[in-house]
């Protein structure tokens, strides 16, 4: 695929975030009923509260260590310029001391210890791309993992086969009375009384109680303490959330924001809807991202005050989906990398969500992230994918969907082939259908 095709001009057959045919009003990944009604919001002035002060260290910008990586320039010696010697003729003192390192040099074994400066290695490939880099992009170092990302995190990092009793519900009805090892639930919907979203400026917004308010600390009560993860959109806009007017384009009447096939609006980071009611692509490319990236940070920041081991990133891959923007697939890689380092600066462990459908992107950014979280690996035949993660010792949490795949069980064996540890689940996934590939299905009357 040409990493700088159009995107806004028709959907593909791998659109991850829609179905091909989405029952209108109906979310994906939401409450049914919550997107309708938008929960009452406060935007306090910009005079900082007191008494939860922001953190005193500021966000880092850049994931490199301070010290810069050794180059293949040489220290000491310049480069030879090729020019003659001063003196018209070499005297005899000079030749003798000529003929000697060239002896010198000529023995076996013997060696300066250095290769000449213009003389590349044989097997250098300075001038080829790496295998992170599309051909047409260059490195973007604010984007790459921190030496944490590889050694030890402190983070969970949990490896193949190890969560095998997990759930992903991120719409309602929920039910979390199941001791499971690890649970995956959407944020604003854990969201306890009294949250806010802190922004640079002294902005507070005041993030309404949800429907789990207070569950994070019940769930972290039970013995053994399972994992609770918060799904978050950091590549979609919500416009049913408090934080909507954060992002550029945001209307109060969400008919009034541009849709398909009128383009988006002059300096808005709100796209093309993505098949569920009140969302929108965001323009993730690096000249635009800067508008709303605040704000999404704002959500980590809200996920780690809660107490979330980590969160769930979702709608970062626009390629593909028709979003309104032609975004290279360099930019989606770069964002994806981000994305995982602000969640990493916070404590937070991190999955990389969807994004498979590109042959070679989980190959291209296992080292950024934790596990990985596939959505219809089995129904589009891309689980094969997520194979890197699975060698590089990352859990793959793989979710296929009852109406999508027909056989579950057929579709937990593909899923275990390929080493994922698989659920199949009902859409949106809720608490009401959870079938785990790796435990036998309840016996029915």
């Amino acid at each position: 695929m040409d990493e700088g095709d159009v995107i806004g001009s028709g959907a593909t057959n791998h659109e991850r975030s829609k179905p091909q045919a989405a029952a209108p009003g109906q979310p994906r990944h939401r409450s049914p009923t919550r997107p309708t009604t938008s929960r009452p919001t406060t935007s306090r002035p910009t005079a900082p509260r007191p008494t939860s002060p922001r953190p005193t260290a500021p966000r880092p910008t850049s994931p490199r260590p301070t010290t810069p990586r050794p180059t293949a320039q040489r220290p000491t010696a310049p480069r030879p310029t090729g020019t003659r010697p001063t003196s018209p003729r070499p005297t005899v003192a000079r030749l003798t001391a000529a003929l000697l390192l060239l002896a010198a040099l000529a023995t076996p074994g013997c060696s300066t210890g250095d290769t000449a400066p213009d003389a590349p290695a044989a097997n250098s490939t300075s001038a080829d791309p790496t295998p992170d880099t599309p051909a047409d992009s260059t490195p973007d170092s604010s984007t790459a993992p921190t030496p944490d990302d590889s050694t030890d995190p402190a983070w969970w990092a949990p490896e193949p086969g190890e969560i095998t009793d997990w759930d992903w519900q991120i719409s309602e009805p929920y039910d979390l009375s199941a001791h499971r090892q690890m649970y995956d639930i959407d944020l604003f919907d854990l969201a306890p009384e009294g949250s806010e979203l802190r922004y640079d400026d002294g902005t507070v917004i005041d993030v309404p109680a949800g429907p789990l308010a207070g569950r994070i600390d019940e769930l972290h009560a039970r013995r053994p303490r399972p994992v609770v993860i918060c799904y978050v959109d950091t590549g979609a806009y919500e416009h049913y959330r408090p934080d909507a007017a954060r992002f550029p384009g945001h209307e109060e009447r969400r008919g009034a924001i541009p849709n398909r096939p009128h383009a988006p609006a002059a300096g808005s980071v709100v796209g093309w809807d993505t098949g569920w009611e009140g969302e929108r692509w965001l323009d993730i490319r690096k000249g635009s991202r800067g508008a709303f990236a605040e704000a999404v940070w704002a959500r980590f920041d809200l996920a780690e005050r809660m107490g979330c081991d980590g969160v769930e990133p979702d709608q970062n891959n626009p390629r593909g989906n028709d979003p309104g923007f032609r975004v290279p697939l360099a930019d989606q890689l770069s964002w994806y990398r981000e994305v995982a380092r602000q969640a990493h600066a916070r404590g937070l462990s991190v999955g990389m969500k969807n994004g498979h459908n590109e042959p070679g992107t989980a190959a291209r950014l296992v080292d950024s992230f934790d596990w990985a979280l596939p959505e219809e690996c089995v129904e589009f035949d891309e689980c094969g994918e997520l194979e890197p993660f699975v060698a590089a010792g990352k859990a793959v949490f793989a979710v296929d969907y009852r109406g999508s795949v027909g056989s579950p069980a057929a579709a937990c064996r593909t899923q275990a082939r390929h080493g994922l540890d698989g659920l199949i689940k009902g859409e949106p996934p809720t608490g009401s259908y959870r079938r785990a590939c790796g435990q036998k299905p309840p016996r029915t009357r």
